[in-house]
């Protein structure tokens, strides 16, 4: 109960708290999914009929829901049921397309345009099950895939899933084509309410050879060329404690994968990567403040050139993708990418008095990385120490008809000779 006195800018605030009996879920009624099966639907939902009611939860689920992308509204009432300690709750829909037949375009000021057709279905069914075909085109890749989703596979909270494709690889920044086939099956089931484990296996029949050059190529790139089959385990695990699945503003969101190379093949090496993102909002939540902490390392002298790591482009803004990390000095400055890595991204997103139904937001960003470490360095002129990278520069977000845009100018702050920067990048993702 809040007592206001305006003649001394006061306010009283009297808390009140009153003891009542619990209160039961006694059915979930679903309303409007003509498509989409009940159980697609209850599954989101952390709790069963006959336990106790909790509107946080129930708050939870609708944005499960509505982050499957399946349905243009969700609203949800209750109302008592068959005796004042019983509740039923209500969950209307209203449904949109799930399945697309498109023709894609992208571009980033980096590697150019891409073209992408595709064959989706996100709901086969009315499962939640998700059926995709793409084939994809650039100038430095082209692929195609096949691959099959079930989130709720055998009617529980386990994933399921299948992909496996083609895909051709030409750098613009090195002399190689690889040219793979790939098949991965995965699994994945929760481990709590927010956090999931993932296990998948990949095999890969990879064919590198070298692209023409006019100049000397590095022995360390050379000495990747030929045929090599990957078998791999990957084991990833994942908490997500943000307060929304589509537009989070609080909380963090932690990955981490783990992949072991040798089981079978000829390849033999493993992988690390981590990667810690956190959300606050400032100032009345105006601004949302980002941060994220990425690193990987790799254990073994088996990992070829397109295995290793690379940094720059969206993932170190202010330069190149592939624009850091160690080169042969003595071969035109290629990159040869890295074992080791690590890099932080610090970003605030705010309005900047634009009428919010346009879409366009502002913002400021400062990242900072390094990559390096490399086998066999004596094969050249290698400089494959760890040396930082930072960059500083503004944003402009807009989300379109097309799709959202990103712009972004930077400057870099600290970087090597041998660097390549990038002062302006936007991207954009559409289909029509």
């Amino acid at each position: 109960i809040i007592n206001r006195n305006d003649t001394e800018l006061t306010m009283d605030v009297e808390i009140q708290l009153k003891k009542t009996k619990k209160v039961f879920v006694e059915r979930i009624e679903v309303e409007g999914n003509s498509t989409t099966l009940d159980e697609v639907i209850r599954i989101q939902f952390d709790f069963a009929e006959g336990d106790p009611f909790n509107r946080r939860k129930i708050l939870n689920a609708v944005d499960k829901i509505r982050g499957l992308g399946f349905f243009s509204n969700v609203e949800t009432n209750t109302r008592e049921g068959a005796s004042p300690d019983k509740v039923i709750i209500e969950v209307k829909l209203t449904e949109k397309p799930t399945g697309s037949l498109g023709i894609g375009a992208g571009f980033n000021s980096s590697d150019g345009s891409v073209f992408t057709f595709n064959v989706n279905e996100r709901n086969f069914l009315g499962k939640g099950q998700t059926v995709k075909l793409d084939l994809s085109s650039s100038k430095i890749e082209k692929e195609f895939g096949l691959g099959f989703d079930d989130p709720s596979f055998l009617g529980r909270n386990l994933f399921a899933g299948i992909s496996f494709g083609q895909k051709t690889i030409t750098p613009s920044s090195t002399p190689l084509k690889s040219e793979k086939l790939y098949f991965a099956p995965k699994i994945g089931f929760p481990l709590s309410r927010d956090s999931n484990l993932f296990i998948s296996y990949r095999f890969e029949a990879n064919e590198v050879s070298e692209t023409p050059t006019s100049s000397a190529v590095s022995p360390l790139i050379t000495a990747d060329v030929g045929n090599k089959n990957q078998s791999a385990i990957i084991l990833s695990y994942s908490i997500d404690k943000t307060n929304s699945v589509i537009n989070p503003s609080a909380g963090f969101d932690f990955k981490i994968a783990q992949e072991f190379n040798g089981l079978g093949g000829n390849i033999s090496y493993s992988k690390s990567n981590i990667d810690f993102k956190t959300y606050r909002t400032l100032f009345r939540d105006d601004i949302i403040f980002t941060s994220e902490l990425s690193s990987g390392v790799i254990f073994g002298s088996d990992a070829i050139i397109s295995n290793r790591f690379f940094l720059g482009g969206d993932d170190l803004k202010g330069f190149r993708n592939q624009g850091i990390g160690p080169v042969d000095s003595s071969y035109s400055n290629v990159p040869l990418g890295g074992k080791y890595f690590a890099s932080l991204s610090l970003e605030a997103s705010f309005p900047i008095g634009v009428p919010e139904e346009y879409g366009i937001f502002g913002g400021i960003f400062i990242d900072t990385g390094s990559l390096w470490g490399l086998d066999n360095t004596d094969m050249g002129r290698i400089d494959d120490k760890a040396k930082a990278r930072s960059a500083a520069g503004v944003s402009i977000f807009w989300d379109t008809l097309i799709g959202p845009l990103r712009f972004n100018w930077s400057r870099p702050i600290k970087k090597e000779i041998y660097d390549v920067t990038e002062n302006f990048r936007f991207t954009v993702d559409t289909r029509f």
